[in-house]
């Protein structure tokens, strides 16, 4: 020790100075990896939020197109649609005039001017919808909204309708409403293709000073990124589908005082439902044509 003193301490110091060397080295590096790590997070976070944005602007640019597209349609299919109830009209007189004994050609004609007044009205709310036109807001029977979507046999054979008329009330328009419904009907059906044993239910229940208007499917499960997209604006996996069903349904409630739910089945499917108002009479006259409420008291 005493003869090699010198040496002992330059290889102690040298050692002390390669620890410190390597420890200082790792510490870098241990730094300079979590800066990179939290780079790398943040990058993968602004290039989802940029892929987001991406999608958010797409997405508004169709829409966009299409109501542009939507005001071009309902501008110029008004004339044709008028032009064609005049001439069902003048069909209607003609046969007056000269009656036949087969009633099918007068049966006929008054379909024909049943879906003439439907598309007129689907023309007018186009039209209000791109100009936004306020609305007024009338008492409608949630019941017959659902058999109107239902379609007079349409989807009726192919889904259980537990709504019965005469119990559930809101305030809202009666066609905004059908054509939510008519949306989940539509979605449900798509979702049951090639399950052995199809069922779709419709059924209102309450909660709390909402009806809770539901469509139930036993589809198949949905993927969580395809349960997220539901009621967003993208693009649809329909061939036919642009992608923006779910989505005016959701808006249209909103203006509505509503909103849209979507929840799993308990094994598979989707529920989506659509929260409305209640509205609660204490006295009503109904009138039994058209199954509306024509005075009410309170409520």
């Amino acid at each position: 020790m005493e003869k090699y003193k010198n040496e002992i301490y330059f290889a102690v110091l040298l050692l002390f100075f390669l620890l410190l060397h390597v420890f200082q080295i790792n510490y870098l590096v241990r730094k300079r990896t979590g800066q990179l790590s939290k780079a790398l997070k943040e990058t993968k976070k602004f290039y989802l939020e940029s892929q987001k944005s991406k999608q958010k602007l797409h997405a508004l640019e169709r829409m966009s197109i299409v109501s542009q597209i939507s005001s071009m349609f309902a501008h110029e299919i008004k004339q044709p649609i008028t032009n064609i109830g005049y001439y069902a009209g003048a069909l209607s007189m003609l046969l007056e005039q000269k009656p036949t004994k087969d009633n099918r050609a007068q049966e006929i004609i008054t379909l024909l001017q049943n879906e003439l007044q439907k598309s007129t009205q689907i023309v007018e709310h186009v039209r209000s919808l791109v100009k936004k036109r306020p609305k007024e807001k009338k008492i409608c029977d949630l019941g017959v909204v659902v058999s109107n979507a239902l379609g007079q046999g349409l989807y009726a054979q192919a889904v259980e309708n537990n709504v019965p008329k005469g119990e559930f009330f809101t305030l809202g328009d009666a066609f905004e409403l059908e054509f939510i419904v008519l949306n989940f009907v539509r979605n449900a059906k798509s979702a049951v293709k090639g399950v052995a044993n199809p069922h779709i239910l419709v059924s209102v229940s309450e909660a709390g000073a909402f009806w809770k208007l539901s469509v139930a499917d036993n589809g198949l499960k949905l993927d969580q990124q395809g349960f997220e997209n539901l009621g967003k604006a993208i693009q649809s996996s329909k061939p036919d589908g642009l992608g923006f069903g779910l989505s005016i349904c959701n808006a249209i409630a909103e203006l509505s005082g509503g909103h849209l739910e979507f929840e799993r089945g308990e094994t598979s499917g989707v529920i989506a439902s659509l929260f409305v108002e209640k509205f609660i009479t204490k006295e009503g006259l109904r009138d039994d044509e058209d199954n509306s409420i024509i005075n009410t008291v309170g409520g």
